[in-house]
């Protein structure tokens, strides 16, 4: 009787461990909470000021996931400020510089989290660059690569975005004559890209394989 009453006590108490675990696996996999923060910075070129105005999304909390997320955007930050502090070593006072960054989350989920990090740069001459690139991360802040989201060949990935630059093409935009051989040679790896809840954009950025006047070139993958 009292080995059958300690077995019902072990088998009670390694449920309700394995109740915690999941508990906690669940709490590991849910949405990220953030929020967005404005900073606005300096650049000084002559006698004159630039303020940059960057709108940037901060993962809540202390874990882990949180620290390297918010590490990567703070860093992405700071490279397009430092781009512009050395551009204003050189560039005219009668041009001048200008700039911003602008963030935004375009999926939030218990597999991904993805930040979409808008850019404009001016540094003089006939007009500015502006790029899009998503930031996808996994459940535990890992940065990854459209290969490990999207697990498809290279010729499948290949013959889709040829597909959608087609239409993009016949939608009446202008390319290079050789775009198509560039979109061949492109790794999936490589590949610039965010997530829109569950769909897939590669963005091709200005003079990939296109004149600058149409922008940057967004092809759905999935």
């Amino acid at each position: 009787m009292k080995l059958k009453k300690l077995i019902v006590a072990f088998s009670a108490a390694f449920f309700a461990i394995g109740l915690m675990v999941a508990q906690s696996s669940n709490v590991q996999a849910a949405k990220s909470k953030y929020k967005t923060s404005t900073e606005v910075r300096a650049v000084k070129y002559g006698k004159k000021t630039a303020m940059i105005k960057y709108k940037k999304i901060v993962i809540k909390g202390k874990s882990k996931k949180a620290k390297k997320i918010n590490k990567k955007l703070n860093s992405i930050a700071k490279a397009h400020y430092n781009g512009l502090k050395d551009g204003a070593k050189y560039v005219l006072p009668s041009e001048g510089i200008d700039g911003s960054m602008n963030m935004k989350v375009t999926t939030n989920n218990k597999k991904y989290i993805c930040v979409k990090v808008i850019d404009y740069s001016y540094i003089g001459g006939a007009h500015g660059y502006t790029s899009e690139i998503g930031y996808t991360f996994n459940s535990k802040g890992k940065l990854l690569k459209l290969n490990k989201v999207f697990k498809k060949s290279q010729s499948y990935v290949t013959k889709k975005l040829l597909k959608a630059f087609a239409k993009w093409k016949k939608s009446g935009h202008t390319a290079y004559e050789d775009s198509e051989k560039l979109i061949k040679k492109s790794k999936t790896k490589d590949l610039d890209y965010y997530i829109q809840g569950k769909k897939i954009y590669v963005c091709f950025q200005p003079y990939a394989v296109a004149p600058y006047s149409e922008g940057i070139v967004k092809l759905r993958l999935k």
